[in-house]
């Protein structure tokens, strides 16, 4: 675990996302902002520098991979290789119908990769402060607990859940001051990263990991070679073993 993991320079969504889900910084993705143009992020590269779930597909069509979200632009924009996308409209209980979706399809389906994006967080944020002396924020942010610990349980009762060995990581975009979290300095470059798991070397990681670690380390635990022409950022991390 850490709770200092480094954003890149753009501290929204979009580019947060993007160096998360691709491994690569903005300078390759080439996404530096929200802004959409013709039906995806102005600037991207995706094309080059594509995204885990687009990886996997090329890998191994036969890996089954999901994308579970309470906002819309995630299988619009960034992961379109999915085997399945839900969007659940944040503004119709989308979170708890994202952890009742996830819940339902870890515990009876045959899942190789699940990403889940909850967006309360952010929303508490923007409403009343990214800061853990706002109540409302970390009443959010307990919910949000509850709803990954949803999600852990069940993975544990899969009936195969014996023979199994999940990796399980916890990351944000972004992190935030006052009420923003664009330009608003260091504090919104600074986020949590957490991996559970039976390959998992315990304790903290000092130094502190980049977003662009996650897709290399998912990648590796999936069996994925990793290609020097892919050009990653990011670096594997925090494993003892691999799948």
């Amino acid at each position: 675990y850490s709770f200092s993991a480094h954003t890149g320079t753009y501290t929204v969504s979009a580019p947060g996302w993007s160096n998360i889900l691709t491994g690569v910084w903005e300078a390759k993705h080439g996404v530096k902002s929200n802004t959409i143009k013709n039906r995806s992020f102005e600037g991207a590269n995706y094309g080059e520098f594509p995204n885990i779930f687009t990886r996997i597909e090329k890998y191994d069509p036969a890996l089954k991979t999901y994308s579970i979200a309470s906002l819309d632009w995630f299988d619009q924009q960034i992961i379109t290789k999915a085997d399945l996308s839900i969007y659940h409209p944040f503004e119709q209980e989308g979170d708890k119908k994202v952890a009742e979706t996830s819940s339902w399809l870890l515990a009876h389906n045959n899942v190789d990769l699940m990403f889940t994006y909850f967006m309360g967080v952010d929303m508490a944020g923007h409403n009343h402060g990214f800061d853990p002396a706002v109540p409302e924020y970390i009443s959010e942010i307990e919910t949000i607990d509850g709803y990954v610990g949803t999600l852990m349980e069940a993975i544990k009762k899969r009936p195969s859940y014996d023979k199994e060995r999940w990796l399980t990581i916890l990351i944000s975009d972004h992190g935030g001051k006052g009420r923003h979290h664009d330009g608003v300095g260091e504090e919104a470059k600074k986020v949590p990263f957490i991996m559970h798991g039976p390959a998992v070397q315990r304790g903290e990681i000092v130094p502190g990991p980049d977003q662009v670690d996650i897709a290399p380390i998912i990648l590796t635990y999936l069996g994925v070679p990793l290609r020097p022409e892919w050009g990653l950022d990011g670096k594997v991390i925090g494993l003892k073993e691999t799948h």
